[in-house]
């Protein structure tokens, strides 16, 4: 885990533009949003949405707007977090873009009820290879808890065997740790690590 390495101020254009994409979707003028009022905000923009919309539709043009503004490479290029990785990997890396954005709807944190509420998995499923590196960050945070959950070690035990996006057999019991990431933090993991 990566402390305070994405510029607040940063940050704030990135959920600017999710809220902006969802405000197109539902068609009404955007709105002046504040750091403390823009998870409500995107609560009940998504709200309207999916009550009306396919979620990957939806996803989708939250994804357009990311990228046409070029708000990944600008992420990735922030000081702190690009030092960081280049000291870990050389100077020579790259991103994916793939359009790998994920929800978690606020009150929903049954799988049933949440598409994007997932059971442990690992991003080898997604289709990453075991060479590459996963980025997590939270961009709307209501509250600590309900964040990214991952079992230490779990990429030595090599991919595991799923169906319907669920492993099939996990050993027991499982050391889970939750993590306690603020605004600004950062996660990099192995597409192997149980999440």
């Amino acid at each position: 885990i990566l402390r305070n390495v994405i510029d607040k101020d940063f940050l704030f254009k990135f959920r600017t533009a999710v809220l902006e994409s969802l405000d197109d979707q539902v068609h009404v003028p955007p709105s002046q949003n504040s750091p403390s009022d823009s998870f409500k905000q995107f609560s009940a923009l998504i709200d309207v949405l999916l009550a009306e919309n396919e979620s990957f539709a939806v996803l989708r043009q939250i994804w357009i707007s990311v990228i046409q503004r070029d708000l990944l490479h600008k992420l990735f290029s922030q000081e702190q977090l690009f030092s960081y990785i280049a000291d870990l990997l050389g100077q020579d890396i790259c991103f994916q873009d793939a359009p790998n954005f994920n929800l978690n709807l606020p009150g929903l944190s049954d799988p049933k009820e949440n598409y994007y509420f997932k059971d442990f998995h690992q991003e080898l499923w997604s289709g990453s290879d075991i060479h590459t590196i996963a980025f997590w960050t939270p961009i709307f945070q209501h509250q600590q808890s309900g964040q990214i959950a991952v079992v230490p070690g779990s990429h030595y035990w090599g991919h595991i065997p799923h169906r319907n996006r669920k492993p099939l057999n996990l050993p027991e019991p499982l050391n889970v740790v939750e993590t306690d990431l603020e605004l600004g933090d950062v996660m990099l993991f192995h597409t192997l690590l149980l999440h």
